[in-house]
């Protein structure tokens, strides 16, 4: 191998590990009360504190990795190491500590890349905790410190390169790699009712050198005509492809601009577009994350495979990844991809709010999720989320996996309603998840749909379709229906039904069986 292949190859010479953590929520003091008769005292209030931190195995606080030999010996010179296709190389074990007074949950994600970020997509990383293989992002949790799982078991963090990478990658660097810890807490501590008053608590999420305070007051955006304009405050943030931060106004120019990671102002009030119709977005080309850190869409559309333009829709074409983070009020809408294409959708802690069942309004009314058309698959994955005041909370028509847990649907005339048109397979499955007052008992002679679909969830299939439902509760039902298996006589196809530990207003629900 020449010294010109040798420096190609080179990437990921060194990782910094870098800390994420919650400030102290209160400040303490003393306090009493007094009467005429008798006084007593609160002996004292002291706020509670949430602090993370990365450790060696002796506990001591690291924050820098390097890479090492499958015995965990460190490699002696870090520039002599080369990356190759199928190569592995594992990093220094640590563990993550909570060093706080507050039970914590926690995501590892990775962050503060330098060069050549494509080549994230042939070297996947993963990561053991004593001895269990987890996939990096996924939630782990921790009590308070000096408890018995204050902290994890040691942590490798391995990275393989992908043997089928092709000549594409060569001559590509990647440094600055970090692995940010980003914690919140966790529903263990109890106040005077219970331990849910941080159940919707949020990670906060920003790239190196972005503060919610550094979101500019001006900031550009791009209308239909590929103008750019200045004049509106900054919500959102992304990172270019020459890794430099950048700000938008609105989502749909950070789109435009190729961003695949957009970092929303927290608790902003943002919109999709600031040009484009019904405060929608372009269409998606290609993978997107959003961390929205509780940012308020007002309603925006994430246009999937489809356009408001008179163009043709170049995302049907494509396969891609959705991912939202910690959304208020925002809605994927679009229609299906073409025929072997595949689509991912990933709502996490996401919201929903909408103006009412029949409302004037029927972008506002419309649901989280809306895709028409029976054509290629997307799979739907939403955890944590809340839909309301909806005409149809969650509708989808192709073959695909739904899967829905911990969430909640409340008044809206189909919670979910699944038409599957195609002749493949459509799996559905609902757990942990509750339905309050949905569907509809009015006719309205312009929306006949709404007394046609009335229900908490409405299934039917032309192919094949499974329904798994567990620990579902169905309250306060209007209308005749609550689960609709197959209500249409032109969905021919079958449905298999499994159901454990579902209620339809406080009775036992079970229709096991094919359909």
């Amino acid at each position: 191998m020449n010294n010109n292949q040798k420096a190609t190859k080179r990437a990921l010479l060194t990782s910094v590990m870098a800390l994420v953590m919650c400030v102290v929520m209160l400040v303490g003091t003393t306090f009493a009360w007094f009467t005429d008769t008798a006084s007593t005292g609160v002996n004292k209030i002291t706020s509670g504190n949430l602090h993370v931190e990365i450790q060696d195995k002796k506990g001591v606080e690291i924050d820098t990795l390097k890479w090492v030999d499958k015995d965990g010996n460190d490699i002696d010179n870090q520039d002599d190491i080369l990356w190759e296709q199928g190569c592995t190389y594992l990093l220094t074990p640590f563990k993550i500590a909570n060093t706080g007074n507050l039970a914590l949950k926690y995501k590892i994600v990775i962050t503060g890349l330098d060069g050549d970020s494509p080549l994230l997509d042939v070297i996947k990383f993963t990561y053991k905790v004593g001895g269990v293989e987890s996939l990096l992002n996924e939630e782990g949790h921790l009590t308070a410190k000096g408890t018995a799982g204050a902290s994890t078991d040691m942590i490798t963090v391995s990275a393989h390169m992908d043997e089928a990478a092709g000549n594409d990658y060569m001559g590509k660097t990647l440094t600055g790699i970090k692995f940010t810890v980003y914690a919140t807490q966790d529903t263990v501590e109890n106040d005077s009712f219970d331990n849910q008053y941080d159940k919707d608590a949020t990670y906060l999420t920003y790239p190196d050198g972005v503060t919610t305070d550094s979101f500019p007051a001006t900031a550009n955006y791009i209308n239909d005509q590929g103008q750019t304009k200045s004049d509106k405050p900054a919500t959102v943030a992304f990172v270019d492809e020459n890794g430099a931060t950048q700000y938008a106004a609105d989502l749909n120019t950070a789109i435009t601009n190729g961003a695949s990671v957009v970092y929303c102002k927290k608790d902003a009030k943002l919109v999709g577009s600031l040009t484009r119709g019904n405060n929608r977005t372009g269409e998606l080309t290609s993978d997107l994350t959003i961390y929205a850190n509780g940012a308020d869409f007002q309603n925006t559309e994430i246009s999937i495979n489809a356009t408001s333009l008179s163009t043709e829709s170049v995302g049907k074409t494509k396969n891609f990844t959705l991912r939202v983070n910690d959304a208020k009020n925002i809605r994927i809408w679009g229609a299906t991809p073409n025929n072997g294409v595949t689509q991912d959708i990933i709502l996490e802690n996401c919201t929903f709010e909408g103006k009412g069942i029949n409302s004037v309004d029927d972008v506002a009314s419309g649901g989280i999720f809306y895709l028409t058309g029976s054509t290629g698959t997307v799979n739907l994955t939403m955890n944590n989320c809340k839909v309301s005041g909806s005409n149809q909370g969650v509708y989808l028509g192709c073959n695909s996996n739904i899967t829905v847990t911990n969430s909640a649907f409340e008044e809206c005339a189909a919670g979910m309603k699944i038409s599957h048109k195609a002749t493949g397979v459509c799996n559905v499955t609902v757990k942990d998840t509750t339905f309050n007052k949905c569907g509809w008992d009015i006719s309205v002679a312009e929306k006949p749909w709404l007394t046609n679909d009335s229900s908490s969830i409405k299934c039917k299939t032309k192919g094949t379709m499974t329904l798994t439902l567990d620990n579902v509760a169905i309250n306060n039902v209007v209308g005749n229906d609550s689960i609709v298996v197959d209500g249409d006589t032109d969905y021919t196809g079958k449905t298999t039904v499994s159901a454990t530990n579902v209620t339809v207003d406080g009775a036992a629900w079970s229709a096991t069986g094919t359909f």
